[in-house]
């Protein structure tokens, strides 16, 4: 991580770094594979003037880890500096034009690292919600699978499959009449039958 407390304009920095990958494309494919610290220039909104106050540069270099990587590091509370570069920018015309200030930092992670009983908590979680994922789309594949064959079994229904149908409720309805009409019969013949 880098913060750096310059004068110069943003776009001017990006038209030199621009040329310069221009001017040298070897020079540039070989920089493109070598590591990098994420950084940039100090604003107003990170806080005070860093030459004053250098928390301010670990604002500058929290705000870029989080524009540039997604990473939240607002829990590191310690900062070390690692290496600090100071030298003088010259125009075009080789006459003084400003200081620059490059501050290297590496964070002491520890304090981002969840404690051992919250990770476990985190990772089984974790693991259950896929599980739960799992099973949610196995059983919509299963009822998918199920309409399919469904579907396939019961084509619409043609005249001769309608007639069976229909048949087969009327029949159904005088054999229900039929059971109650013989259980009055025998009731009746219970009522009928004389006491010895």
């Amino acid at each position: 991580m880098y913060a750096q407390n310059s004068t110069l304009q943003e776009t001017q920095q990006k038209e030199a770094s621009i040329k310069t990958m221009v001017d040298d494309p070897v020079k540039s494919e070989h920089t493109r594979w070598n590591a990098k610290a994420i950084g940039g220039l100090w604003e107003t909104t990170d806080g005070n003037d860093p030459s004053v106050d250098k928390s301010t540069l670990v604002h500058t270099a929290l705000r870029y880890a989080k524009d540039l990587t997604g990473l939240d590091l607002k829990n590191c509370q310690h900062w070390n500096p690692f290496l600090e570069i100071h030298y003088d920018r010259v125009k075009k015309d080789g006459i003084f034009s400003h200081k620059e200030v490059t501050v290297l930092y590496v964070p002491d992670l520890s304090d981002c690292l969840p404690s051992t009983y919250a990770w476990r908590d985190q990772w089984l979680s974790h693991k259950k919600a896929i599980v739960e994922r799992e099973h949610r789309y196995a059983l919509k594949r299963e009822i998918a699978r199920g309409k399919k064959e469904g579907l396939k079994d019961k084509e619409p229904g043609t005249p001769k499959d309608l007639k069976k149908d229909a048949k087969l409720e009327k029949e159904k309805v005088p054999e229900s009449d039929e059971s109650a009409s013989k259980l009055k019969e025998m009731a009746k013949d219970k009522v009928k039958e004389p006491k010895t």
